[in-house]
């Protein structure tokens, strides 16, 4: 669970964020089950009087244990197999694939990646790690050319993803892969998507919806058949879990490909992949003409935390869910509620109320 910590900005993932770092809220369960077992010590075990107690012992701890395996588990793939952390491995090539690098989320992942893995000497120097990255976006950022330094290339390649991606795009990033070392890991984020000016379905045209199906769903799964990453990144989308009004065919897409990551990644022990649930993004273009209604339960994401917790997580290999911000985390409880309170909390929240402007 990941909470927003800016300052300025006063939201429920502000406050829960504050509560959580106020030492009495942090170690409230360690705090709790002390006293209460002080109180039992200094008055004995008397089940009628004590019951509450040890109830609320065993809850606490119980909490805390299923936190820890879950923690435990998302790091090592339930078990299944080791991942040493990126910059600890001796020897390595690692190969990222990076779609829809060229703006937003995806430059920005591209940039940090440059910022924590090049010219780094703990990192090139002791343990000889060099990063390939390809960026493979319809449109390549004036002024960026392919790079090299101690430790990082960075190659671009021109492709747009209404085409489904074919063996000369596959030629193309083999040959920008770095296979000069045979512990080479390959990695693909499958960050790139287009949406449509949000409408009723009966005013989307039939192509439109075969090229949000193509860019956001076909192709990245065509890209996970050619590349066959060790380690795969899905940015889908909150909408992936709950579908606002006028936004069917996007929404759809979303749910697509999370539910393809979710089975992929089980198809095989040796597979590990985070799946990325992010709420609308803050200064990306993709949305940046809707407000959201509630804004103080649903916060914008700011992409630089994002970012910086996708290459957490990268670096050290944990698989899951990253769900940003607070409220993604609920969202899959909705499809447990009954339809009524359904309808009231859609209601509440305004989901179906977006209006989007000059899109």
């Amino acid at each position: 669970m990941h909470l927003r910590s800016n300052k300025n900005v006063m939201n429920i993932d502000t406050l829960t964020y504050y509560l959580l770092y106020i030492p009495i809220f942090k170690y409230y369960g360690i705090i709790t089950i002390a006293l209460n077992l002080g109180i039992i010590l200094i008055y004995g075990i008397d089940f009628h009087f004590n019951l509450s107690i040890i109830i609320s012992i065993l809850v606490i701890s119980i909490t805390q244990a299923i936190i820890k395996v879950n923690q435990w588990c998302k790091k090592n793939n339930g078990g299944k197999n080791e991942w040493i952390p990126l910059s600890k491995r001796e020897n390595v090539s690692i190969n990222v694939v990076v779609t829809g690098g060229g703006n937003g989320l995806g430059l920005k992942i591209v940039e940090s990646l440059i910022s924590r893995y090049s010219n780094n000497k703990t990192i090139s120097n002791l343990n000889n790690l060099k990063m390939s990255i390809i960026v493979i976006d319809k449109e390549i950022p004036v002024g960026i050319t392919s790079t090299k330094n101690l430790s990082v290339e960075v190659h671009y390649i021109k492709h747009d993803f209404k085409n489904a991606p074919n063996q000369n795009l596959y030629k193309k990033i083999l040959e920008k892969f770095d296979n000069s070392n045979s512990n080479s890991i390959n990695v693909l984020i499958n960050n790139a998507a287009i949406r449509y000016k949000f409408d009723e379905l009966y005013n989307i045209e039939d192509d439109i919806i075969r090229e949000n199906f193509q860019v956001n769903v076909f192709s990245p799964v065509s890209l996970i058949k050619m590349l066959k990453p060790n380690y795969l990144i899905t940015i889908s989308s909150v909408l992936g879990l709950i579908a606002p009004s006028n936004c069917s065919v996007y929404a759809a897409t979303k749910s697509a490909l999370l539910s393809f990551h979710d089975s992929w990644i089980h198809e095989r022990r040796e597979r590990r992949g985070l799946l990325v649930l992010p709420g609308q993004l803050k200064d990306t273009d993709m949305f940046r003409n809707i407000t959201p209604p509630k804004p103080f339960f649903a916060p914008l994401v700011d992409i630089n935390q994002l970012v910086n917790e996708i290459l957490l997580k990268l670096e050290i290999g944990e698989c899951g869910e990253l769900c940003m911000p607070l409220y993604v985390n609920f969202m899959s409880i909705l499809r447990c509620l009954p339809y009524f309170m359904v309808e009231i909390l859609r209601k509440f929240s305004g989901v179906d109320d977006c209006k989007e402007e000059n899109f």
